[in-house]
């Protein structure tokens, strides 16, 4: 477990540098708060994955990042929003998709959660039993 957080930690260090040298990259951004999600800086994650995103606002990624971290810090309707931003840029991102699905389902819109997210019957069923 300490190992596994040293490495985290390096992670972080590593992608400061990156955003550093590099500020202008949306992905050194994107991972540098992928890193900060694992290190539990969950504000300083939405700041990276804002960057990210006002450097390449139709890129999904971010915004679908956005919204694991967002559901962490407990907003779910800023986490529902993000991932609608992640599917509406990225129709086909099955995994936004689904979590979309979840989150309509656990506030629930079972109306949403099947058809907003263009979820197929056997997926509708499977949140169903969630």
């Amino acid at each position: 477990m300490a190992n596994r957080q040293a490495e985290i930690k390096k992670a972080v260090l590593h992608f400061e540098a990156v955003v550093k040298e590099n500020p202008l990259d949306a992905l050194a951004h994107h991972n540098l708060a992928a890193a900060y999600h694992r290190d539990e800086r969950l504000e300083d994650a939405l700041q990276a994955y804002n960057e990210a995103i006002a450097l390449r606002p139709q890129w999904g990624s971010p915004h679908a990042q956005m919204g694991f971290v967002l559901k962490d810090l407990g907003d779910i309707n800023g986490s529902a929003l993000a991932y609608e931003t992640a599917v509406e840029l990225d129709p086909n991102d099955a995994i936004s998709c689904y979590n979309l699905g979840v989150l309509y389902f656990n506030q629930g819109r079972l109306e949403d959660a099947g058809e907003n997210t263009d979820l197929d019957k056997k997926t509708q069923s499977t949140l169903l039993l969630l």
